[in-house]
């Protein structure tokens, strides 16, 4: 049924329970996980000033770097269940690097996590993860 899950993550606790749920979807036939992360340099204001201006090539390669080797530790607890991996990292605007990895490898869901505290939160999920699921052609399972 879903044998080839995209998970993108930021790293945040939902983004976490999300691995419990691939797990538990390894007996219903998933064969392969592509672990998404996508560094949004935009949104580092605390890097310099939020006006579309690039950081330096060591910055860059700082945040490439650490979300590598963030997802490599997931890939390896998923390789010990048996779930065979792929790790990527792009630089751009996430949902669109995530929509376009969905459509290039040609997977069947994508699972995502959001943060939702409250009702009024629940309604606005959340920018990343509603564009996603606005603008995916595939099914988007969210995890809150």
């Amino acid at each position: 049924m879903f044998k080839k899950i995209l998970f993108p993550t930021d790293f945040s606790e939902p983004g976490n329970k999300v691995m419990d749920y691939i797990l538990s979807l390894k007996e219903a036939g998933v064969e392969k996980v592509f672990l998404v992360h996508v560094v949004d340099l935009r949104g580092l204001p605390e890097y310099g000033p939020v006006t579309g201006s690039y950081f330096d090539a060591d910055t860059k390669t700082a945040f490439i770097n650490t979300s590598k080797m963030q997802l490599e530790k997931l890939a390896e607890a998923l390789e010990k269940e048996g779930i065979k991996t792929e790790v990527i990292v792009k630089e751009g605007i996430p949902y669109e690097e995530i929509l376009n990895i969905a459509d290039e490898k040609q997977v069947s869901l994508i699972m995502i996590g959001y943060r939702g505290h409250g009702f009024m939160e629940d309604l606005f999920i959340g920018s990343t993860a509603e564009k996603v699921i606005r603008k995916s052609k595939i099914p988007v399972f969210l995890i809150k």
